[in-house]
């Protein structure tokens, strides 16, 4: 089991000095340094409300604005690893995951859904390049935001990533839901940043989100 989790970690880490060089800011290199984006754990400066506006809604649009930039600043490469299930298992000891709100189990068929539609296979998505995504979204995500859907609450792990500062970026979430106080990631896709921040209603449902580095 050690040997599976090291190698799980040198995987992680062979990608973590990929060939796009970025700043302790988690900007591109080429971008320059930048100042330190304010969390949402962090006190923030006291400011009257202005008539049309409560302080809850306040809160929330400064906290999409800094989502917003964070998906910007935090973009990182997207790990390219061979789809085979040697692979899976390797990023996935026991179909799990640790993660910033604990561990993870992988959902039944979730190796199979990565992989392209075929007649043994119809569920396939096609997504056979996004393994790596899924390892780097679910143990290291940018935010972490709860959604509620008609079946239940979910937590929605968001990750943006781009190659290089003149790339486009790509947002990937991963989609977990807790069973029986077991939490499950039951899908992982591209989709629209921008969408996700529309559906955000109140700033308390940014359950978790990176820390900044801090700025030298």
């Amino acid at each position: 089991m050690n040997n599976i989790r090291k190698a799980a970690a040198n995987i992680a880490r062979e990608w973590d000095e990929s060939k796009v060089r970025r700043d302790s800011g988690g900007k591109f290199a080429s971008q320059g340094g930048g100042g330190r984006g304010v969390s949402h754990m962090e006190k923030k400066d006291e400011q009257p409300a202005s008539v049309s506006q409560k302080p809850d809604e306040l809160d929330l649009a400064e906290t999409k604005k800094r989502l917003t930039s964070e998906f910007e600043s935090m973009a990182e490469p997207m790990m390219q690893i061979e789809y085979s299930i040697e692979n899976y298992n390797r990023l996935f000891p026991d179909s799990r995951i640790k993660t910033p709100l604990g561990i993870v189990k992988m959902g039944e068929n979730q190796f199979k859904k990565l992989s392209k539609p075929t007649e043994e296979n119809p569920k396939g998505r096609g997504r056979e390049n996004l393994m790596g995504a899924m390892y780097q979204t679910l143990s290291d995500p940018i935010t972490v935001i709860r959604q509620y859907d008609p079946r239940g609450p979910e937590l929605v792990y968001l990750k943006t990533f781009r190659n290089d500062e003149k790339s486009k970026i790509k947002s990937i979430i991963s989609v977990v839901v807790t069973i029986d106080d077991i939490k499950i990631s039951i899908s992982t896709h591209p989709v629209d940043s921008k969408s996700i921040l529309r559906d955000l209603k109140k700033a308390g449902d940014v359950v978790y989100e990176k820390p900044q580095s801090p700025a030298y």
